[in-house]
Parts: C-alpha cells; sequence; structure tokens
C-alpha cells in the first residue's frame, strides 16, 4: 500500500509491502499526486520484498521531484534494497548529500 500526505511544508511518500515489478506500476501512478517545490520523504519502514523495479522507482521520484523543483530524501533504507543499488552502483540515491544537492 502507499500512502501519499501532502502538507505545505512538504509530502511524505510512505510505501509499505514489496517493491516489484508486479507493484511498482501502482506507486508511479501516486507520484502524481505530488506537488511541485515540495521537499519529499520517502518512507521505506513497511516496505517489504524488493527487486530492481524498486531502484527504477526510486530514480523516477527523484526525476520527477526534481524537475518539479523539489528535493526527495529517502528515509529507513532496508538493507535488501541497498544491497540492489550496490549491484548498480546507485547507492548514492539515498544518500544526505544526493538530497541536498538535488535541493540546490
Amino acid at each position: 500500500m502507499t500512502e501519499l500526505s501532502v502538507r505545505p511544508e512538504g509530502a511524505r511518500l510512505a510505501l509499505s509491502g514489496p517493491l516489484t515489478y508486479a507493484t511498482v506500476p501502482q506507486v508511479v501512478q501516486t507520484l502524481d499526486g505530488i506537488p511541485p517545490r515540495l521537499p519529499v520523504v520517502v518512507d521505506l519502514s513497511r516496505a517489504g520484498e524488493a527487486d530492481s523495479s524498486a531502484l527504477a522507482l526510486f530514480i523516477e521520484i527523484d526525476r520527477r521531484t526534481r524537475a518539479l523543483g523539489g528535493s526527495v530524501t529517502f528515509e529507513h533504507v532496508p538493507d535488501s534494497i541497498r544491497r540492489i543499488a550496490a549491484v548498480y552502483e546507485l547507492e548514492t540515491v539515498f544518500s544526505p548529500e544526493a538530497a541536498r544537492r538535488a535541493a540546490e
């Protein structure tokens, strides 16, 4: 399940359950609800099974948010997702430095 909450100070996208080829397209539809110029926090504390589709999702969230003039921060990234990111040399997507660079 995906929950998007939007407040004037920012948006929070809470992802729960599997992040796989079968579920990621549903989450992508949720991204249309993120207004421009807001910082976005993606909470992965309830994320379940993940495959490489999850990485594609995170890159899409980052791309869309920056295109709208916002920034994105990922919280509670599970080790399983970090390991997949490392295989593709994309672990910097989750770093605080990446979020700061996007905000500049």
